[in-house]
């Protein structure tokens, strides 16, 4: 399982570290457009449920990335998905992705998912939630 840890001079022992996990669209989208870089620049390390690395190896092109060699991306096993959350009828990565984030601690999760479904039912189950009109804002907002 990914390991929260920081170094002493970011943080104490009392101040978990900030999670980023991403859905399988928004990788898509970046990788689409020439822009899957800005994530570690937004974010540091993202971390992706093995169903949305598989996901995105499912429908990738000849020069897309391989997910699990890129140095900031984390693949970690699927987690258990909350009984809650297997009615809402969202994609397997959406699904995925919501219970990583879920299972890692509310109030130390970002989720960056672009379905609207998918961002309403995180939001309503306490998480931080981005997508990828978000990080292109901000990308062209701080000059990058």
């Amino acid at each position: 399982m990914f390991v929260l840890s920081a170094s002493a001079d970011h943080m104490t022992h009392s101040t978990p570290a900030k999670v980023t996990i991403c859905d399988t669209s928004p990788l898509i989208h970046l990788v689409g457009v020439g822009l899957l870089d800005l994530l570690p620049l937004r974010y540091g390390h993202i971390v992706i449920p093995e169903m949305v690395a598989k996901e995105f190896e499912d429908g990738a092109v000849l020069g897309d990335p391989d997910l699990r060699s890129v140095p900031w991306i984390a693949v970690e096993p699927d987690p258990p998905v909350p009984s809650w959350l297997q009615l809402k009828l969202l994609g397997p990565g959406e699904s995925m992705a919501i219970a990583l984030a879920l299972s890692l601690g509310l109030a130390h999760s970002t989720v960056l998912l672009d379905e609207k479904h998918a961002r309403a039912i995180a939001k309503n189950a306490g998480l931080q939630v981005e997508g990828t009109i978000k990080i292109i804002e901000w990308a062209k907002h701080d000059g990058h």
